[in-house]
């Protein structure tokens, strides 16, 4: 974890220090894959969603698309499927 997510206007703050699993993975000759803050609008939907709140299809989906954790699970995601082709 690499921070926290304001639930109200999104920024993030870094309540921890920062880099140490940057550094450490470094050291361990480890590829880094990425830091996530605290998101406690992702949490909350984790905690509480149903898959079929909000009518039908995917909302449950849509409703993290919009949480500020998706883009960054979405590089490391990448990064991931990318070393994998190498």
């Amino acid at each position: 974890m690499s921070g926290y997510v304001c639930p109200c206007c999104g920024e993030i703050s870094n309540v921890f220090s920062t880099g140490g699993g940057e550094e450490m993975a470094r050291k361990e000759e480890l590829r880094f894959l990425g830091s996530l803050p605290v998101d406690t609008d992702l949490v909350s939907l984790l905690d509480g969603g149903r898959v079929d709140e909000g009518g039908p299809g995917f909302s449950l989906l849509e409703r993290y698309q919009k949480t500020s954790s998706a883009k960054l699970f979405e590089n490391i995601v990448s990064g991931v499927i990318d070393s994998l082709g190498r």
